[in-house]
């Protein structure tokens, strides 16, 4: 997967954050919720 950090043109919406989705739970607040880290969140979200 590709950095979005790494990205030119930087215009995209920060991880856990969706446009289409505006009541989904942000990934630091999942992580929080469920005791485990957002690294793991995120690793789980690329599969």
């Amino acid at each position: 997967m590709l950095d979005p950090r790494n990205c030119p043109t930087q215009t995209h919406p920060p991880r856990g954050i969706s446009r289409s989705h505006p009541t989904m739970m942000q990934i630091g607040d999942l992580a929080v919720k469920t005791g485990v880290s957002t690294r793991t969140i995120r690793y789980y979200e690329e599969l």
